[in-house]
Protein backbone atom coordinates (compact mmCIF):
# COMPACT_ATOMS: atom_id res chain seq x y z
CA UNK A 1 0.00 0.00 0.00
CA UNK A 2 1.37 3.70 -0.70
CA UNK A 3 3.10 4.94 2.70
CA UNK A 4 2.31 8.87 2.48
CA UNK A 5 -0.81 10.68 3.96
CA UNK A 6 -0.54 12.55 0.89
CA UNK A 7 -4.59 13.16 -1.21
CA UNK A 8 -4.67 10.80 -3.92
CA UNK A 9 -5.98 11.27 -7.40
CA UNK A 10 -7.29 8.08 -8.59
CA UNK A 11 -9.24 8.43 -12.16
CA UNK A 12 -10.97 5.38 -13.83
CA UNK A 13 -11.46 5.30 -16.94
CA UNK A 14 -12.24 3.30 -20.32
CA UNK A 15 -8.99 1.30 -21.85
CA UNK A 16 -7.36 2.58 -24.97
CA UNK A 17 -5.00 1.83 -27.63
CA UNK A 18 -2.44 4.08 -26.62
CA UNK A 19 -2.84 2.28 -23.09
CA UNK A 20 -1.01 -1.18 -24.39
CA UNK A 21 2.59 -0.52 -23.92
CA UNK A 22 1.94 0.23 -20.39
CA UNK A 23 -0.94 -2.22 -19.41
CA UNK A 24 1.98 -5.01 -20.80
CA UNK A 25 4.46 -3.34 -18.87
CA UNK A 26 1.64 -3.59 -15.68
CA UNK A 27 0.90 -6.66 -16.33
CA UNK A 28 4.28 -7.96 -16.56
CA UNK A 29 5.69 -6.57 -13.32
CA UNK A 30 2.83 -8.05 -11.19
CA UNK A 31 3.30 -11.65 -12.38
CA UNK A 32 2.58 -14.30 -10.71
CA UNK A 33 0.14 -11.70 -9.08
CA UNK A 34 -1.63 -12.26 -12.49
CA UNK A 35 -1.40 -13.83 -15.80
CA UNK A 36 -0.17 -12.58 -19.52
CA UNK A 37 -1.28 -13.08 -22.56
CA UNK A 38 0.15 -11.65 -25.79
CA UNK A 39 0.28 -7.81 -27.15
CA UNK A 40 -2.36 -9.12 -29.59
CA UNK A 41 -4.50 -9.84 -26.65
CA UNK A 42 -4.75 -6.47 -25.23
CA UNK A 43 -4.71 -4.39 -28.25
CA UNK A 44 -8.15 -6.30 -29.34
CA UNK A 45 -9.45 -6.12 -25.90
CA UNK A 46 -9.04 -2.00 -26.64
CA UNK A 47 -10.20 -1.93 -30.51
CA UNK A 48 -13.19 -4.04 -29.84
CA UNK A 49 -14.16 -4.19 -25.83
CA UNK A 50 -13.11 -0.51 -24.84
CA UNK A 51 -16.64 0.07 -23.07
CA UNK A 52 -16.09 -2.79 -20.85
CA UNK A 53 -12.39 -2.30 -20.31
CA UNK A 54 -10.82 0.05 -17.68
CA UNK A 55 -7.71 1.48 -16.53
CA UNK A 56 -6.84 3.50 -12.86
CA UNK A 57 -4.44 6.09 -13.20
CA UNK A 58 -2.65 8.04 -10.44
CA UNK A 59 -0.38 10.91 -11.46
CA UNK A 60 -0.44 9.79 -15.13
CA UNK A 61 0.55 6.39 -14.59
CA UNK A 62 -1.42 3.35 -14.90
CA UNK A 63 -1.28 1.51 -11.44
CA UNK A 64 -4.48 -0.88 -12.37
CA UNK A 65 -6.16 -2.31 -15.15
CA UNK A 66 -9.42 -4.63 -15.21
CA UNK A 67 -10.98 -6.30 -18.71
CA UNK A 68 -14.33 -8.25 -19.44
CA UNK A 69 -17.26 -8.17 -21.85
CA UNK A 70 -20.67 -8.89 -21.95
CA UNK A 71 -21.10 -12.58 -23.24
CA UNK A 72 -22.46 -13.44 -26.45
CA UNK A 73 -24.31 -15.90 -25.19
CA UNK A 74 -25.95 -14.84 -22.15
CA UNK A 75 -25.86 -11.46 -22.77
CA UNK A 76 -27.31 -10.63 -19.39
CA UNK A 77 -24.05 -11.60 -17.88
CA UNK A 78 -20.85 -9.31 -17.88
CA UNK A 79 -17.58 -11.78 -17.65
CA UNK A 80 -14.66 -10.23 -16.05
CA UNK A 81 -11.33 -11.75 -17.50
CA UNK A 82 -8.53 -10.11 -16.45
CA UNK A 83 -7.28 -7.55 -13.40
CA UNK A 84 -4.50 -6.04 -11.77
CA UNK A 85 -3.59 -3.34 -9.49
CA UNK A 86 0.35 -1.93 -9.19
CA UNK A 87 1.81 -3.81 -5.64
CA UNK A 88 2.00 -0.48 -3.56
CA UNK A 89 -1.54 0.15 -4.52
CA UNK A 90 -3.05 -2.38 -3.31
CA UNK A 91 -5.41 -2.23 -0.60
CA UNK A 92 -6.80 0.36 -1.51
CA UNK A 93 -10.11 -1.08 -3.32
CA UNK A 94 -9.36 -0.15 -6.55
CA UNK A 95 -9.79 -3.52 -7.75
CA UNK A 96 -13.71 -3.51 -6.00
CA UNK A 97 -14.10 0.19 -7.77
CA UNK A 98 -13.01 -1.40 -11.31
CA UNK A 99 -15.36 -4.13 -11.01
CA UNK A 100 -18.03 -1.64 -10.15
CA UNK A 101 -17.17 0.73 -13.06
CA UNK A 102 -17.34 -1.98 -15.40
CA UNK A 103 -20.68 -3.06 -14.58
CA UNK A 104 -22.40 0.67 -14.53
CA UNK A 105 -24.95 1.38 -16.77
CA UNK A 106 -24.84 -1.81 -18.50
CA UNK A 107 -27.99 -4.02 -19.25
CA UNK A 108 -26.99 -7.15 -16.85
CA UNK A 109 -28.07 -9.00 -14.16
CA UNK A 110 -25.06 -11.18 -13.53
CA UNK A 111 -21.24 -10.78 -13.10
CA UNK A 112 -18.95 -14.02 -13.74
CA UNK A 113 -15.14 -13.89 -13.40
CA UNK A 114 -12.55 -16.92 -12.79
CA UNK A 115 -10.36 -16.95 -10.02
CA UNK A 116 -7.42 -19.66 -9.17
CA UNK A 117 -7.55 -21.69 -6.26
CA UNK A 118 -4.18 -19.57 -4.38
CA UNK A 119 -5.81 -16.07 -5.74
CA UNK A 120 -7.77 -14.62 -2.52
CA UNK A 121 -7.80 -10.96 -3.51
CA UNK A 122 -10.18 -11.45 -6.40
CA UNK A 123 -12.25 -13.81 -4.42
CA UNK A 124 -12.34 -11.14 -1.90
CA UNK A 125 -13.30 -8.57 -4.63
CA UNK A 126 -16.27 -10.79 -5.98
CA UNK A 127 -17.68 -11.52 -2.50
CA UNK A 128 -17.50 -8.43 -1.80
CA UNK A 129 -19.23 -7.13 -4.67
CA UNK A 130 -21.94 -9.85 -3.91
CA UNK A 131 -22.72 -8.10 -0.76
CA UNK A 132 -22.90 -4.73 -1.92
CA UNK A 133 -25.35 -5.61 -4.25
CA UNK A 134 -27.60 -7.67 -1.71
CA UNK A 135 -27.22 -11.08 -3.94
CA UNK A 136 -26.02 -14.38 -4.21
CA UNK A 137 -21.97 -15.50 -4.82
CA UNK A 138 -22.36 -19.12 -6.07
CA UNK A 139 -18.86 -20.75 -6.82
CA UNK A 140 -18.19 -23.46 -9.06
CA UNK A 141 -15.63 -25.61 -10.90
CA UNK A 142 -15.31 -23.79 -14.57
CA UNK A 143 -11.75 -25.34 -15.59
CA UNK A 144 -10.15 -28.07 -14.09
CA UNK A 145 -6.21 -29.38 -13.77
CA UNK A 146 -6.84 -32.35 -16.20
CA UNK A 147 -8.65 -30.12 -18.55
CA UNK A 148 -5.44 -27.90 -18.38
CA UNK A 149 -3.35 -31.43 -19.01
CA UNK A 150 -1.87 -30.80 -16.13
CA UNK A 151 0.11 -28.59 -17.85
CA UNK A 152 0.98 -26.33 -14.06
CA UNK A 153 -1.87 -24.20 -14.96
CA UNK A 154 -4.04 -24.36 -11.83
CA UNK A 155 -7.87 -24.62 -11.99
CA UNK A 156 -10.20 -22.19 -12.67
CA UNK A 157 -12.72 -21.59 -9.87
CA UNK A 158 -16.16 -19.55 -11.36
CA UNK A 159 -17.62 -17.28 -9.12
CA UNK A 160 -20.97 -16.15 -10.11
CA UNK A 161 -22.76 -12.95 -8.66
CA UNK A 162 -26.26 -12.21 -9.33
CA UNK A 163 -28.87 -11.68 -9.92
CA UNK A 164 -29.20 -8.41 -9.45
CA UNK A 165 -31.46 -5.62 -10.99
CA UNK A 166 -30.85 -1.95 -11.66
CA UNK A 167 -32.37 -0.57 -8.86
CA UNK A 168 -29.16 -2.68 -6.81
CA UNK A 169 -26.95 -1.31 -8.86
CA UNK A 170 -27.49 2.22 -8.96
CA UNK A 171 -27.52 1.65 -4.91
CA UNK A 172 -24.57 0.46 -4.02
CA UNK A 173 -21.95 1.41 -2.29
CA UNK A 174 -18.36 1.55 -2.98
CA UNK A 175 -17.50 0.47 0.20
CA UNK A 176 -18.77 -0.71 3.80
CA UNK A 177 -21.90 0.54 5.13
CA UNK A 178 -19.64 1.24 8.16
CA UNK A 179 -17.47 3.95 6.42
CA UNK A 180 -19.96 5.56 4.94
CA UNK A 181 -21.17 9.33 5.86
CA UNK A 182 -23.59 10.57 3.12
CA UNK A 183 -22.20 13.86 1.99
CA UNK A 184 -23.93 15.89 -1.27
CA UNK A 185 -24.63 13.65 -4.23
CA UNK A 186 -22.43 13.84 -7.34
CA UNK A 187 -23.40 12.86 -10.53
CA UNK A 188 -21.92 9.33 -11.28
CA UNK A 189 -24.26 7.99 -14.31
CA UNK A 190 -27.23 5.86 -13.16
CA UNK A 191 -25.01 5.81 -9.74
CA UNK A 192 -27.68 7.91 -7.13
CA UNK A 193 -25.94 7.33 -3.65
CA UNK A 194 -23.85 9.44 -1.58
CA UNK A 195 -20.19 8.27 -1.29
CA UNK A 196 -18.36 10.34 1.85
CA UNK A 197 -15.43 9.33 4.21
CA UNK A 198 -13.98 6.44 4.15
CA UNK A 199 -11.56 5.10 7.06
CA UNK A 200 -8.66 3.65 5.49
CA UNK A 201 -5.23 2.20 6.85
CA UNK A 202 -1.81 3.44 5.44
CA UNK A 203 1.40 2.16 7.32
CA UNK A 204 0.29 1.49 10.93
CA UNK A 205 -1.81 4.22 11.04
CA UNK A 206 -5.96 4.88 10.54
CA UNK A 207 -7.16 8.34 8.96
CA UNK A 208 -9.90 9.62 7.39
CA UNK A 209 -10.28 10.23 3.57
CA UNK A 210 -13.09 12.04 1.35
CA UNK A 211 -13.68 10.74 -2.02
CA UNK A 212 -14.95 13.06 -4.89
CA UNK A 213 -16.54 11.08 -7.60
CA UNK A 214 -17.29 12.93 -11.28
CA UNK A 215 -18.63 11.15 -14.13
CA UNK A 216 -18.32 12.27 -17.76
CA UNK A 217 -21.59 9.61 -19.11
CA UNK A 218 -20.64 10.01 -22.86
CA UNK A 219 -16.56 9.40 -22.34
CA UNK A 220 -17.00 6.79 -18.78
CA UNK A 221 -14.65 8.57 -17.34
CA UNK A 222 -14.55 8.52 -13.31
CA UNK A 223 -12.27 10.53 -11.01
CA UNK A 224 -11.54 9.85 -7.62
CA UNK A 225 -9.94 11.90 -5.12
CA UNK A 226 -8.83 10.21 -2.08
Amino acid sequence: MIENKEKLKFKIRNLELQDIKDVYKLLTENRPYVGLNSRYTYFLLAKDFSDTCVVVEHKGKIIGFSSGYISPNKKDTFISWEAVVQEDFRGNNLQKLMLVHQIIGKRVKYFEGTVNPSNEAPKRSFRDLAQLLETKCEESMLFSGDDFENDGHEPEILFRVGPFSKEQINKVKLFSERHYEPIEKPMFMQLDDNFGNLECKESSQTYNMTSKLKMRHASGNMELTC
